[in-house]
């Protein structure tokens, strides 16, 4: 995580099979000022929130049934620099042409080294995307994007041959990649 960045944690039973579901926890971080936990609902889920300053700390989580059957198991959270944070895409590149029929183009989106690896798409140039254009259709469970169009008529209105869509980090707006598409008419 980078600093302020907020991330919602769950509370899990240790053994599957044997323990029961926990329906309430309470919730803590191990460190002084190692950031802040608030507890969602009834505790299942807990938010937590980076502190401003780097380093590594341990949030914790004790179930209803506390620690004499349940040994909690605090897990580690690393805060780290945003510069440090990297958007890779696979593929780069597309060419679209006005007369294809097959397999909408897909990009796949990768958020090194963050847990919240949600990214934001959208075209850069303006006068590309919106109503009878090209349209963005994300896939936030696998990190993926189609470029969509309407046919001929949208590639005709296109005002040039080229452009690029961003996929940018949500939590670090400063990490992005570009995904070049050439168009073909």
């Amino acid at each position: 995580m980078t600093p302020g960045a907020r991330l919602i944690f769950s509370a899990v039973p240790e053994v599957h099979s044997e323990a029961p579901y926990i329906r309430t926890a309470t919730w803590s971080v191990l460190e002084p000022n190692g950031g802040s936990v608030q507890a969602n609902g009834r505790g299942e889920t807990a938010t937590y929130t980076a502190p401003s300053t780097l380093g590594t700390f341990h949030l914790k989580a004790v179930s209803e049934y506390g620690t004499s059957r349940y040994v909690p198991q605090p897990r580690t959270v690393q805060i780290i620099n945003p510069v440090g944070v990297s958007v890779s895409v696979n593929p780069t590149s597309f060419v679209i042409k006005r007369d294809y029929t097959g397999i909408a183009p897909e990009s796949f989106a990768i958020v090194s080294p963050l847990t919240h690896r949600k990214v934001s798409w959208s075209v850069v140039e303006p006068g590309y995307e919106g109503s009878g254009l090209i349209y963005l259709t994300p896939h936030d469970l696998v990190n993926s994007c189609l470029i969509l169009w309407d046919g001929a008529a949208s590639i005709d209105r296109l005002p040039g041959n080229l452009f690029h869509v961003r996929v940018q980090s949500v939590e670090v707006p400063s990490a992005f990649a570009l995904i070049e598409v050439q168009v073909q008419r």
